[in-house]
């Protein structure tokens, strides 16, 4: 097995909709992590709309106009790989489903390959059955001088599917960006996922998740680097943008503590309330206090 590379995970707060934002984003923080030396810069699930974008991918104009944000990335990028998240114009679309939820590895200025998400959820919060046309073959790409299974979020997430028996053959590095909605407590459930799917397959398993509030839902991050015996490598912290590199040549590398109970969940709080008001870019808000356990809180 080729040693792991010098790999970034780009924890970011994309805003649902914005794409020129989003696309600007996305292209400071891979210049962020080619200035530290990675070879591999790893961004969330559907980093250049947002997630979950909902009704918008079933919109020509709008997956349109994110190709072209994704092809002006693409054309400053240069020695690092990147993996970005879009959703990707399919030519066989089902239903209203005119789009799969994709990831596409960029490298040199140009779009070498794309993976289509194979596992789609539709539960809870999940509706992707509606938005999106699921892909139907693993991807294994080189960068890094190390070969890379790539995935999305949910695509690792049922061990009994046969997705993830045909995960990522061959590959020596496991990819997984995600858009993973916090409850209480869930990023040690999570992690304790990923942690199974690197000991299941015997390789090591790089997970970049979302961060930052979008209505109604909330991301974490958490994202973590995990070694082939489960052991953790690496981990962002929470509900923070975080550049999470990881050096195999450095004798350690960071690994954020869990907040406690009381703060994890005050901060996931202040998480949603923050940028729900910033991302709808209220001026001024009204604060109806009735005595309650809500106005304690505020």
């Amino acid at each position: 097995m080729s040693p792991l590379p010098k790999i970034a995970l780009a924890q970011v707060n994309p805003t649902v909709g914005d794409l020129d934002e989003n696309a600007a984003l996305v292209s400071e923080w891979i210049d962020l992590a080619a200035q530290r030396g990675a070879e591999i810069v790893v961004f969330p699930e559907l980093v250049l709309t947002g997630y979950p974008a909902e009704d918008l991918y079933l919109r020509p104009d709008f997956i349109a106009a994110t190709g072209e944000r994704l092809r002006e990335v693409a054309a400053g990028v240069g020695d690092i790989t990147a993996l970005v998240g879009f959703p990707e114009p399919v030519g066989n679309p089902v239903g209203r489903a005119i789009a799969a939820n994709a990831t596409a590895v960029i490298s040199q200025g140009e779009i070498r390959g794309v993976y289509r998400k194979r596992l789609l959820p539709n539960y809870g919060v999940f509706d992707e059955y509606r938005t999106f046309r699921n892909g139907t073959e693993p991807m294994v790409t080189e960068a890094g001088g190390t070969r890379l299974g790539v995935t999305i979020c949910e695509d690792c997430w049922d061990p009994g599917s046969p997705v993830f028996t045909d995960l990522a053959p061959g590959a020596e590095l496991i990819i997984n960006s995600s858009a993973s909605p916090y409850h209480r407590g869930k990023g040690l459930e999570r992690e304790e996922i990923f942690r199974r799917v690197a000991t299941a397959k015997g390789i090591p398993v790089a997970m970049v998740n979302m961060v930052g509030g979008q209505d109604e839902l909330i991301f974490d991050g958490s994202s973590a680097l995990i070694g082939p015996d489960g052991s953790v490598l690496a981990r962002a912290g929470q509900f923070t943008e975080d550049l999470l590199v990881y050096d195999p040549e450095e004798a350690s590398a960071p690994v954020a503590e869990w907040m406690d109970d009381l703060d994890e969940v005050y901060t996931a709080l202040v998480t949603g309330l923050r940028d729900y008001v910033v991302k709808n870019g209220f001026g001024h808000v009204g604060l109806g206090l009735s005595g309650g356990i809500d106005s304690a809180l505020v």
